[in-house]
């Protein structure tokens, strides 16, 4: 009875026991209309995501610092310019000092000539500062100051004599207009210099505004392709979870079912017992099963005066 109740429980197993295409989550997917990415391919795709974002990163600090570099640039051409014209004009408020001591003969003059001296010295460190990684204009700023030198040899030449007294002589050298050659030229230094200034401004200018732009588009193509990606990869997920689910409640439905034919099959096989031991009861017969060994496995009624339970296990003994 034993041997047949297995024998029948292996049946409804085999029933039940999943086919190769059931092993297989590819195919019940292409079965349910929903295409799941593989591990593979979403690690990848997550390794191209990330490779993705650290490359527009990367872009973009390069664009920023380059922003940064063409930002300093245009600071330095718009001082260069401003201290070019500032030089200029501490040349000029240096000659009209000059001018009005010599005519005036007022003293208070001088000091305002030595500001504007200390202005223009002033102005012309910080141009040569500004500007000397520039070969081109610093040959034109040593010019500049090569002109300033003999420029202000002849006001301070001129003082010299207005402070001895000879303010005739001094005013004669200033109208023979020696220095006005030497004023020409530093104008034109000047001109040049506020003309290149102007030149680089608007240059590194538009190169900035075309950074900026460029920035702003790596940024903008680098978000969609990014949040594509991810969008791929929540969908994915969600997939993942649904087929599990559906999985999960077909596996339960399966056990359900099991559950219910092996209680079907245990009722019947119990059934079936008792009609067989009701039938050998009625016939008179016994009926018995014996080993190799001719030990009784089983008996259906106790003979030569013992009972059933005491002659199974025993060994016939002829």
């Amino acid at each position: 009875m034993s041997e047949a109740g297995t024998g029948d429980a292996e049946a409804v197993l085999s029933d039940f026991r999943p086919g190769p295409a059931r092993d297989q989550p590819s195919r019940s997917a292409e079965h349910s209309g929903v295409r799941i990415i593989g591990p593979r391919r979403t690690m990848l795709m997550v390794i191209a995501s990330f490779a993705l974002l650290v490359a527009a990163c990367a872009f973009a600090g390069v664009l920023a610092w380059r922003d940064i570099q063409a930002a300093a640039a245009v600071v330095d051409a718009r001082e260069a310019r401003r201290s070019g014209t500032l030089t200029y004009q501490a040349l000029l408020t240096a000659e009209s000092q000059r001018r009005g001591y010599l005519l005036m003969r007022d003293p208070t003059y001088l000091a305002s000539y030595n500001d504007a001296k200390a202005a223009f010295a002033r102005s012309l460190d910080e141009l040569r500062r500004r500007l000397a990684d520039r070969p081109r204009r610093a040959s034109q700023i040593a010019a500049a100051a090569r002109v300033g030198r003999e420029k202000f040899a002849e006001p301070d030449q001129t003082i010299a004599l207005g402070e001895a007294g000879q303010f005739d002589d001094a005013l004669a050298i200033v109208r023979s207009g020696t220095g006005k050659s030497l004023m020409d030229e530093l104008q034109r230094i000047i001109d040049d210099l506020t003309t290149d200034a102007n030149h680089e401004v608007a240059q590194t200018t538009a190169t900035e505004s075309w950074l900026s732009a460029l920035l702003f588009g790596a940024i903008i193509a680098a978000l969609p392709c990014v949040a594509g990606l991810g969008l791929v990869l929540l969908n994915n997920a969600r997939l993942h979870l649904a087929l599990l689910e559906a999985r999960e409640t077909s596996a339960r439905r399966l056990a359900e079912m099991l559950e219910r034919r092996v209680a079907r099959r245990t009722r019947e096989q119990v059934a079936a017992n008792q009609r067989f031991e009701a039938a050998l009861r009625a016939s008179g017969v016994t009926v018995m099963t014996q080993d190799h060994d001719l030990v009784f496995t089983w008996i259906s009624r106790g003979i030569f005066g013992r009972s059933a339970r005491k002659v199974v296990a025993t060994h016939n003994k002829k």
